[in-house]
């Protein structure tokens, strides 16, 4: 399992991001990071990207902002899948892994609708009880990071072969909105399964945590945002390349879902780490 890090020395001291994706988990977990020492930038914005993510914080403590000031983050902290922005509130210095999880995965691990956390972040051990210590615990004395994301992957993998299969067709259709969200449709996947509009809109809700029109367009979103990180075109050459109408249509989508333009993005943007995430102003 490789494990790709990259290490800046800045003014204030050394920081380190770490990344890899477990091959063994694919379909059920995108990848895992690390993020060790200095933070420059103590304030961040994170935009949705159709994936739900646990946190393990072992050092420092991290806010999110809300309409009531910011509160702490949990030690161990889930956040479902997200159709707004959020900003965090940082240390100084920090020593943080996190999972990012697909629905399948996140729906295999709780083992419960994933409608519950939509859009919220909250105390991982509400949801997975005394095993979210025991993982807190065990990562916090492992040694170098690489070693931290094999028990990790161990901990998920064992988790997952526990867990009750998903609903095949409510599987499809999310594999088929993720492989092609500029052209699918998702009335005519639902036709193709034989399931009611409302029996589709209330298993996908629980087995992914949104309606699936929401979905595809998060997907979509989530598309622009790769596009963005790997080779910033031109806009209107995004848009287009997305499946969006024209880019005025990618920039409505843009600012519902991060908060902010295209361009201001592109401004703030984080080169490492996940690609959705930028510097917010204080």
């Amino acid at each position: 399992m490789e494990t790709i890090t990259r290490v800046d020395d800045g003014p204030l001291g050394q920081s380190t991001m770490s990344l890899c994706r477990p091959a063994r988990l694919a379909g059920f977990v995108d990848h895992l990071w690390h993020s060790g020492g200095v933070i420059a930038d103590r304030r961040e914005r994170v935009l949705p990207n159709g994936f739900l993510e646990l946190v393990l914080t072992f050092d420092g403590v991290h806010e999110l902002v809300g309409e009531d000031g910011a509160r702490p983050i949990p030690r161990v902290c889930f956040t479902g899948l997200c159709s707004h922005p959020f900003v965090l509130v940082h240390p100084s210095r920090c020593d943080t892994l996190g999972i990012i999880l697909r629905p399948a995965g996140a729906y295999a691990l709780l083992g419960q609708p994933l409608s519950i956390v939509s859009d919220l972040s909250v105390d991982a051990r509400d949801l997975l009880g005394r095993g979210a210590d025991e993982l807190l615990e065990r990562c916090a004395v492992a040694r170098p990071v690489a070693a931290r994301f094999a028990l990790v992957v161990g901990w998920l993998a064992e988790r997952f072969s526990r867990a009750q299969s998903p609903d095949p067709a409510i599987a499809w259709i999310a594999a088929e909105i993720e492989r092609g969200s500029s052209e699918v449709r998702v009335g005519a996947l639902r036709k193709a399964t034989g399931l009611s509009r409302e029996r589709l809109v209330g298993r996908f809700r629980e087995q992914i945590g949104v309606a699936p029109k929401l979905y595809a367009r998060l997907v979509r979103f989530r598309g622009v945002l790769e596009q963005l990180r790997h080779d910033p075109a031109r806009l209107t050459d995004v848009a287009l390349d997305a499946g969006y109408y024209d880019q005025a249509h990618m920039n409505t989508d843009f600012r519902e879902f991060a908060g902010i333009s295209p361009t201001e993005f592109l401004a703030t943007r984080y080169a490492e780490g996940s690609g959705n995430t930028a510097r917010e102003p204080t």
